[in-house]
């Protein structure tokens, strides 16, 4: 049997304080200029020195954050939204310019639904971070510019821009809420973002993290639809390059290792049910509680029988076309929201990039298997020989084809328990979180039969 709830997360939940949180709002205001605070001493070991709403005490953070040489910087792609489990259609959503279109030119007016203590924290992590020089007072023309990206539901999301250097430079700021905290334990938040700054310009480059936010450059570009996984292999083709590497690449520290680590799908999972749990008679019909935990646990223990899924890698854990970037300068590749990354199953990455429909409440058009197919081909060829993963074949190909198809129903069950998680969290837009799990669930039903014949084929764990 497979525990779903555990005493320490429990303990955890129930300690952490009730906020108000902002869930309405305009989205993409801009211009929002506060009073520059002054820069924070800090100790030569230490980069950033945050506060932490889960403990309520101030912890210097070790320096992994000035990454690369900020007076010439990196163009990179910013993180224009917050991840959640389909950030296409929930509360934290993104406005129209993900990651490309900067705000007018000039524009300096004031946005109330900015609060103040998010300004603050803005300007306080970049000057600590030394991407802004605060030493003096700066004229409202050299003030830097915040316009807000997204708001409310999952995170608040900020693109700042720093006009006292020629060239003015941006960066992305994301502030945690408690509701993302409740699915990420502190210290995982931003780890594999640093990772993948750091693996061939994979991600963009980070300039501070703590548990409380995280904060890297900004480049223009455009995140990726549906449409263009289902039309353009070439596409497809570029992206298995890098998600290879990905997934090849070493775990963070604060990670267990591959063998021990807890699949993110699953801790993810875990944590929803918890704060459901907490609350069951907000479920809509036809859902109870008893129904997701069997559900959940039916669906571990068919994919724990699967052979071929055991050997985990350093997924992406949201990796929806929208989650991936064409630089407009150079065409690059970039991955963002890495909000859910760590120890996961590269078939549930794979799969929840060339899935239909989730950017809807309408029923999935089909996928390219042809493409998919494709894509899984130029994976295996980049992938390196590490722990049981070798390069690709005719028996490789076909094997992970199968275990990437068996994810199929997990990518919407997983949807499905975040929306029903989220009418604990907005129960004023309870009527819409529903309707969006139910189509959700829907698809699982319809594909959940996906589980037991692919298990048969790929082989099962011996007992």
């Amino acid at each position: 049997m497979v525990a779903f709830f555990t005493g320490e997360l429990e303990a955890w939940l129930t300690s952490i304080p009730n906020s108000s949180v902002p869930w309405g709002g305009q989205r993409g205001s801009v211009g929002k200029v506060a009073p520059v605070p002054p820069p924070v001493p800090l100790p030569p070991k230490y980069l950033c020195s945050f506060f932490s709403a889960e403990d309520g005490k101030k912890h210097p953070h070790k320096t992994h954050a000035w990454v690369g040489n900020h007076k010439a910087p990196r163009r990179c792609h910013a993180l224009a939204s917050a991840t959640s489990a389909e950030v296409d259609v929930e509360g934290d959503a993104a406005s129209g310019s993900r990651g490309g279109g900067a705000p007018e030119a000039g524009r300096d007016v004031s946005d109330v639904d900015i609060p103040d203590e998010h300004i603050t924290q803005v300007y306080s992590v970049l000057a600590e971070a030394k991407v802004m020089n605060y030493t003096s007072p700066l004229s409202p023309a050299d003030a830097p510019r915040v316009s807000r990206l997204s708001v409310g539901f999952c995170n608040w999301v900020y693109r700042v821009d720093v006009r006292q250097e020629a060239p003015p430079r941006s960066y992305v700021v994301k502030i945690f809420s408690d509701l993302a905290k409740m699915r990420v334990a502190a210290q995982h938040r931003g780890a594999v973002d640093i990772v993948a700054d750091s693996i061939g310009n994979m991600a963009p480059k980070v300039v501070s993290v703590s548990p409380d936010l995280i904060a890297h450059e900004w480049v223009e570009g455009k995140t990726l639809t549906e449409d263009d996984l289902a039309t353009d292999v070439t596409i497809g083709l570029r992206i298995a390059k890098k998600l290879s590497k990905l997934h090849t690449a070493t775990f963070p520290a604060s990670f267990a290792s591959p063998d021990t680590a807890e699949p993110v799908l699953w801790s993810s999972i875990n944590a929803m049910l918890e704060r459901i749990a907490k609350s069951p008679e907000l479920l809509p019909a036809p859902f109870s509680l008893d129904m997701l935990i069997n559900e959940c646990m039916s669906a571990r223990e068919a994919l724990d029988k699967c052979a071929g899924c055991q050997q985990l890698v350093l997924g992406h854990g949201d990796f929806k076309p929208s989650n991936v970037m064409l630089e407009d300068a150079n065409g690059a590749i970039t991955f963002i929201d890495f909000e859910l990354a760590g120890p996961n199953y590269r078939g549930f990455d794979i799969f929840k990039l060339f899935r239909r429909g989730q950017t809807s409440n309408s029923e999935p058009t089909p996928m390219s298997h042809a493409n998919l197919r494709a894509f899984v081909e130029a994976y295996l060829d980049y992938e390196e020989p590490k722990a049981g993963i070798s390069p690709g074949g005719v028996d490789k190909l076909e094997a992970l084809l199968e275990e990437v198809y068996l994810f199929e129903p997990l990518t919407w069950l997983e949807a499905a328990v975040f929306f029903l998680f989220a009418i604990t969290e907005d129960p004023l837009n309870a009527d819409d979180w529903a309707a969006l799990a139910r189509h959700r669930w829907e698809q699982y039903e319809l594909t959940r039969s996906a589980l037991s014949p692919i298990v048969s084929k790929l082989g099962a764990v011996e007992a």
